[in-house]
């Protein structure tokens, strides 16, 4: 059986469109992506999903 890692990243933006738009083509690639609107969240949803 092969198995793949599922990779995941985490689109820090102030601007939600544009995090949208990266977590968009970044699903298609088959990342699964968290998003975060300022360096502070980023920083908290790094840690809980490690």
């Amino acid at each position: 059986m092969n198995r793949q890692r599922v990779q995941s990243i985490l689109i820090v933006d102030d601007d939600p469109s544009v995090a949208d738009t990266f977590s968009r083509l970044l699903r298609l690639e088959r990342f699964t992506t968290y998003t975060a609107f300022n360096p502070h969240r980023g920083h908290i949803a790094g840690r809980l999903e490690r």
